[in-house]
């Protein structure tokens, strides 16, 4: 190691030690709250990787100053070691976040089952490049054109990150602008946080990526909780709570003339939300109740477009066999 280099690498460790604490108290916080949803199970994984990011730039940064009194055979074991894991966990965090996302906006796991096989493809393209590039350049005798085809996988590997990272944003903004939802996750913060920390790694040799997650992870903790006491968690519609939020958003925005569509089932609950969930109209918001009702909430449904969305939720009902109980009204004064 150069005496040049030696700061930054210092530098480098006492950050990624101070780092640590973050991702690690997040997870201890996660477990604390005991939710069990697949979305936290999701987000979990994404924090032991966080984890496993940091620790790893620990280790080989601590091996580079101590290299010259361990056995070469170690030495060269670790840095393979390490190598594979800082290409393959950020890709796993990426990837999941994605996921995270698709699963949060639309709390369907049918929607993940579908999408997992395909877009876990990258992926799996971005670990095959790692593992190409751990064993092409690691030993010193690799001739030059490997190293050159190797320098171009790698612009490809960031391409594949970048796909993961813009297509959560994408999926998040399309979602958003289809539904007037308020939704609790925020991803501007997560998403800049994690890019700057992943740029200035990939185009310096300052590698801050792993504290880029963790300052994301810190945000999307935030957003997921904050979120989550408003959310009913069989479901994923808003519980009862909202409603609070929902008068404060009438009085600022001076709506007074909502649409309020109730349903109730002797049936199984989940599979009239499920129905809810497929059917559910643009602009608009679904409260689970605590007494089972479901309030479908919309200040631009026409009446003869709620008769019909009715008729249709009691239609798929029965496919169900499900008698579903349904009544609307339009509350002009006070919205709820």
């Amino acid at each position: 190691m150069s005496e040049n280099m030696e700061p930054i690498y210092i530098s480098q460790l006492i950050l990624n030690i101070l780092i640590l604490p973050v991702p690690v108290l997040l997870m201890a916080q996660v477990l604390r709250r005991g939710y069990k949803t697949t979305e936290i199970r999701i987000f979990f994984r994404m924090l032991f990787m966080n984890v496993l990011l940091i620790l790893s730039y620990i280790t080989g940064l601590t091996v580079v100053f101590i290299e010259k009194i361990l056995n070469e055979t170690l030495v060269f074991v670790v840095a393979v070691i390490i190598n594979i894991l800082l290409g393959v966990v950020p890709l796993i965090m990426v990837a999941h976040w994605l996921i995270f996302v698709e699963f949060t906006l639309h709390q369907s796991k049918d929607i993940i089952r579908r999408r997992y096989p395909v877009v876990m493809i990258p992926f799996w393209v971005g670990v095959v490049i790692v593992l190409f590039d751990t064993i092409a350049v690691i030993p010193a005798s690799t001739p030059l054109v490997v190293r050159q085809v190797v320098f171009f996988l790698n612009r490809l590997l960031f391409l594949i990150w970048i796909f993961y990272v813009a297509g959560s944003y994408v999926v998040y903004y399309r979602e958003t602008k289809r539904k007037s939802i308020p939704q609790y996750l925020r991803l501007a913060p997560t998403v800049i946080s994690i890019t700057l920390g992943f740029l200035i790694s990939a185009f310096t040799s300052f590698q801050i990526d792993a504290v880029g997650y963790a300052v994301g992870l810190l945000f999307a903790d935030y957003y997921i909780f904050r979120r989550l006491s408003f959310v009913e968690g069989e479901t994923g519609f808003f519980n009862e709570n909202y409603l609070e939020q929902l008068r404060k958003e009438a009085d600022k925005k001076n709506i007074h003339n909502v649409t309020v569509i109730r349903f109730k089932t002797t049936g199984e609950h989940n599979k009239l939300a499920e129905i809810l969930k497929s059917w559910e109209p643009e602009h608009s918001k679904i409260i689970a109740k605590n007494d089972g009702e479901f309030l479908v909430m919309s200040e631009t449904l026409r009446k003869s477009v709620v008769e019909r969305f009715i008729s249709l939720i009691r239609e798929h009902g029965k496919k169900e066999g499900l008698e579903i109980e349904a009544s609307h009204e339009v509350i002009r004064k006070e919205p709820f």
